[in-house]
C-alpha cells in the first residue's frame, strides 16, 4: 500500500509539474520555447543603480552596468536578443515577473530573500557583500542593530530596506546619490548597500564625507550569492540559463566585466564549479 501511495504522489506531482510548466502560456509551450521562437529573452531591472545598472548619459541614455553586461551575455549564448523592462523601483520589478511580463529578473538578487514555493532560482554568478555606511565623521553606527530608532535611506521593499526595517529603522525611500547626499547633510543616519556600488560612488564621486562604518556578517553565506530570479515553471529556461551561466564564469568574460566595472577580479579565488 504504501508503494502504491507514494507513486500516485509522484504522478500527482508530475501532473502539477506539467500544468504550472504551461500556466500563463495558451499556446502550451514552455517559456524556453517562446524564448527561442521569438528570439528575446524579456528581462526585469531596476535602473539607477551604478555601477550595476544605469543609463549612460554620454551615449544616449543607453542602459549599461555590469549587471547588465552579465544578462546581455547570457542572451548571447541563447543566440537571442534582450528586451529590458525597467522600473524605477524595486517593488515594481517584483510586481512585474509576477504578472509574467518577462522572463526573469537580473538585479543583484540573493536567493534567500524570495520563497523557493513561487520563485526559481539560477545557479549564482557572483558574490556581492553588504556594508553599512555612514557619514565620515560618525562613529556611533557599528552593526546592523545600532540602526534601530535611526533614519536610514534605502528602498524600503528592496533587501537592504527590509533588513533595516527589521532592525527598527525609519526607512526614507532613496537611492544610493540621495542617500549619501543626505548622510552628508545629517539628514539621514545611514544606508546599506553593495560594497561594490559603494567603492563606485566614493571613487566616481570624490565623496570624502561618507564611510563604510562596518561590513555585514550574514549567518547564511548564501544571503552573499546573486541569482537570476524566474517564476517557477520555468525549469526548462533556467536550465538553459546555467549552462551560459557557467560557460561565462569559466570563459574568463566574468572576470572582464568585473574588472571593467570595478577594477577588481571578483571572482579571484571564487570557485561555484568546484
Amino acid at each position: 500500500m504504501k508503494r502504491i501511495k507514494t507513486s500516485a504522489v509522484v504522478l500527482i506531482l508530475i501532473i502539477t509539474t506539467l500544468i504550472l510548466a504551461s500556466c500563463g502560456n495558451d499556446s502550451g509551450e514552455s517559456s524556453w520555447e517562446r524564448v527561442q521562437k521569438e528570439g528575446v529573452l524579456k528581462v526585469g531591472t531596476e535602473g539607477a543603480w551604478a555601477p550595476f545598472i544605469y543609463n549612460d548619459q554620454n551615449n544616449n541614455n543607453k542602459l549599461v552596468g555590469f549587471e547588465v553586461e552579465w544578462a546581455e551575455a547570457i542572451a548571447d549564448e541563447l543566440g537571442v536578443d534582450i528586451k529590458w523592462d525597467v522600473s524605477s523601483q524595486w517593488d515594481g520589478v517584483i510586481a512585474g515577473l509576477d504578472a509574467e511580463r518577462y522572463d526573469c529578473v537580473f538585479c543583484a538578487v540573493a536567493p534567500t530573500d524570495y520563497s523557493a514555493d513561487k520563485y526559481t532560482f539560477s545557479d549564482p554568478y557572483y558574490v556581492m557583500k553588504t556594508v553599512l555606511v555612514t557619514a565620515a565623521d560618525r562613529n556611533d553606527i557599528k552593526t546592523i542593530e545600532d540602526l534601530k530608532g535611526k533614519i536610514v535611506g534605502n528602498s524600503p521593499q528592496g533587501v537592504w530596506g527590509l533588513m533595516a526595517t527589521e532592525a527598527g529603522a525609519d526607512v526614507r525611500n532613496m537611492n544610493l546619490t540621495e542617500a549619501a547626499n543626505n548622510l552628508a547633510t545629517g539628514r539621514i543616519d545611514a544606508t546599506l548597500n553593495s560594497e561594490l556600488a559603494i567603492l563606485d560612488y566614493m571613487k566616481t564621486s570624490g565623496d570624502d564625507k561618507i564611510k563604510i562604518a562596518s561590513y555585514y556578517e550574514p549567518e547564511d553565506p548564501n544571503e552573499e550569492l546573486i541569482v537570476a530570479l524566474f517564476n517557477n515553471g520555468n525549469d526548462e529556461l533556467v536550465e538553459h540559463v546555467n549552462a551560459a551561466i557557467e560557460k561565462t564564469i569559466k570563459s574568463g568574460k566574468a572576470s572582464e566585466l568585473s574588472i571593467k566595472y570595478f577594477g577588481k577580479d571578483i571572482y579571484e579565488g571564487v570557485d561555484f564549479y568546484e
